[in-house]
């Protein structure tokens, strides 16, 4: 005689039972949700832990093409930004070298799978960095201003320190500014300047100097100048004096700054009487002009009448 004794389902395993009918929902309706698309994209290639005295003188492509499988679920979207393809040149020398790239040096969500990388192979050309100290040489273009001439330009500091290739340095004799505007110019005047690197490898390395100054010097070529009826002034005289004419003719040489704007009023001319004694004479009178001016011709000579009648005290 068989016996059916009633069983009983403790509450415990009733709560446990509904957590996996509810699991299953969750994991059915997720799998309904989620989309499968294999998509081909553009990822950027981060180069790490180069060595401090290699540079990278090839021009390795900046992005490789990736094709992968996307999981994606609904309201979600992929964004390939999340993806980079990582490379460690931690053991890296001098030299040109192929390098394979795979999916292992991919970093990306979970919810990728890659499935290609192209290029599968690029060529990354290294090579050792040196220091050197080059000289520095202005570049300038552009006229003067007329009747001045360019005496010198002096870099400051005539020098810069750069590192970068040694193939490249090796062979570099010297280094220009950029070029410098000389055009009207007519003084001497010092300029900030920036220096025309070659190449994008190169570096400037000297830190303690915040500036470079081209210092140029710029000359006035002599010009001449005319004056006409420059008064003559009588000194030291012991008589009554009368000259004819009153005037002269004066012309004048000297730097182009300074007889172009020189004032009329400034030049004048002296005749000394100390030692001339009644009678008349030809006197040459001694022009008064400022020192960087030299005579170059005066006209015409003057008549010096000296009378006998001496000059009172109170009229000297």
């Amino acid at each position: 005689m068989l016996v059916f004794r009633n069983i009983k389902i403790s509450e415990n395993n009733a709560f446990k039972i509904l957590a996996v009918f509810l699991a299953l929902g969750i994991w059915f309706q997720a799998k309904r949700g989620a989309e499968t698309t294999e998509m081909s994209f553009f990822a950027p290639i981060v180069f790490k832990q180069l060595p401090a005295n290699l540079i990278i003188t090839s021009d390795p492509p900046p992005m490789v093409n990736v094709s992968a499988l996307i999981v994606t679920r609904r309201g979600k979207t992929f964004n390939p930004n999340d993806v980079q393809l990582i490379l460690d040149l931690s053991n890296l020398n001098s030299g040109t070298f192929p390098y394979d790239l795979t999916t292992d040096q991919v970093t990306a969500p979970s919810n990728i799978r890659i499935l290609s990388i192209s290029p599968a192979q690029i060529t990354i050309q290294t090579e050792e960095i040196i220091e050197r100290v080059i000289p520095l040489k202005p570049r300038y273009q552009g006229q003067l201003k007329q009747n001045y001439v360019l005496e010198k330009i002096e870099v400051i500091p005539d020098s810069v320190t750069l590192k970068g290739p040694k193939s490249r340095m090796q062979n570099l004799s010297n280094i220009f500014t950029k070029e410098i505007n000389l055009q009207d110019l007519n003084s001497s005047i010092d300029l900030i300047v920036h220096l025309d690197l070659p190449d994008k490898t190169l570096q400037i390395i000297d830190t303690n100097i915040d500036f470079y100054t081209a210092r140029i010097s710029v000359i006035s070529l002599p010009i001449r100048r005319l004056f006409n009826n420059v008064p003559i002034y009588l000194t030291n005289a012991t008589y009554v004096s009368v000259i004819n004419p009153p005037t002269f003719n004066l012309q004048v040489e000297g730097p182009a700054d300074i007889v172009e704007h020189l004032d009329p009023t400034q030049i004048y001319g002296v005749v000394d009487l100390t030692d001339y004694k009644p009678g008349t004479a030809k006197v040459i009178p001694t022009p008064v002009v400022p020192k960087e001016i030299t005579i170059f011709k005066q006209w015409p000579p003057i008549s010096l009448w000296v009378k006998r009648q001496q000059i009172s005290d109170d009229k000297k």
